[in-house]
């Protein structure tokens, strides 16, 4: 249900604006909230991000039936080094869907909640896909850059491409800051990425 809801914002945003010659804009907003240990908020951050050549190149392949998207997955990166896990396994931050390829099991913190949200009051329309999650920071350092992810696997093998076996993955949106957010062990950061078609 997921692929048919998000393919079909993509068609029905795409009829008005190559009417219109004007093109799609795939536009991708981003909040970052960095709490302390004791609940309270540190730093917000919001901001837009790009639509990478992977993403657009995965989007026509969708579109066209040689692909078939499998889960949604967000990534923060470190400036100097991946800031989750602990010493044994330190990684970069990953949010994925429960289930999925990418989730870690024992820790259900960093899944990845996905909602379609905004839907247009005029027919019902889903306008807005959401990804929400919190990471748990394990190491002090800068948050340098943000990307959104897509697990896809070729149209031809769709019944392989189940939540755990989608075996192919691209960067979909990405936004590398100008002025890095610092963070320190224990802080988690909450994340929602919105992805639209205007």
């Amino acid at each position: 249900m997921k692929t048919y809801d998000l393919l079909l914002a993509a068609l029905l945003f795409a009829g008005p604006a190559l009417a219109q010659d004007t093109g799609i804009h795939v536009a991708g907003h981003w909040t970052l909230d960095v709490y302390n240990a004791d609940g309270t908020l540190d730093e917000s951050r919001a901001f837009h991000n790009d639509l990478v050549l992977d993403g657009g190149s995965l989007l026509v392949r969708l579109l066209a039936r040689d692909a078939e998207h499998g889960a949604f997955q967000l990534r923060i990166r470190g400036v100097d080094g991946p800031l989750c896990g602990d010493d044994s396994s330190r990684s970069p931050c990953t949010l994925a869907e429960p289930g999925t390829i990418a989730d870690d099991p024992d820790d259900p913190l960093d899944d990845l909640m996905l909602e379609i949200i905004n839907r247009n009051a005029t027919n019902g329309n889903p306008t807005i896909l959401r990804l929400s999650g919190r990471a748990v920071i394990g190491f002090a350092g800068q948050i340098g850059r943000v990307s959104s992810q897509q697990y896809y696997c070729q149209y031809d093998e769709v019944d392989l491409c189940g939540p755990e076996t989608a075996g192919f993955l691209r960067d979909f949106t990405e936004r590398t800051f100008d002025v890095p957010l610092d963070v320190e062990a224990g802080q988690t950061v909450d994340v929602t990425f919105e992805l639209s078609f205007e």
